[in-house]
């Protein structure tokens, strides 16, 4: 019951963002960080980033060297060293611009509004849209609760030296 409870917390937490810190693999296998948009729809995650980034040409050099990360606010943190945060490895998909994009587009306007800009960026032409496949990732909720999540969805604790697990 508790990894039910520790899903549920997992899903709140990704789904309460509209942006994620973004790590990618440069052509001499530099990291490179950045952040994108994150759209969701139906269950799907996607990222809308232009061809101008230098995350754009990394994620088309390695399409499956990328990671994600949504990490607390520091002004909601209780404690500042122990953020929430929540990491995936990931597989990126380029889609066209068709009327599945315009779907996913439209779901995301309506959830962060039309301000800021993303009405105009809809129709830029160097802006792609990207469907994240989710990986392997791990979610950090605080000192000795960290816990593992494999390609399924299955999660597990991972205990560390001095830390008893919590219960949620």
């Amino acid at each position: 019951m508790e990894n039910h409870a520790i899903l549920k917390e997992i899903e709140a937490f990704r789904d309460s963002f509209n942006s994620v810190v973004l790590a990618t693999l440069s052509q001499d296998s530099m990291p490179c960080l950045s952040y994108s948009p994150l759209l969701r729809y139906e269950g799907g995650y996607y990222l809308y980033i232009s061809e101008v980034a230098k995350h754009f040409e990394n994620l088309q050099m390695h399409p499956k060297s990328a990671q994600v990360m949504f990490i607390e606010d520091e002004s909601k943190a209780n404690i500042l060293l122990a953020r929430t945060r929540l990491t995936y490895d990931v597989h990126v998909e380029f889609l066209p611009r068709d009327a599945f994009f315009d779907t996913v587009y439209d779901s995301f306007e309506s959830r962060v509004g039309k301000d800021g800009g993303v009405c105009v960026v809809r129709g830029m032409q160097d802006f792609h849209l990207l469907k994240l496949h989710l990986q392997k990732g791990r979610f950090v909720k605080g000192f000795g609760q960290a816990y593992d999540i494999d390609e399924r969805g299955e999660i597990a604790h991972i205990g560390g030296k001095g830390h008893p697990p919590h219960k949620t």
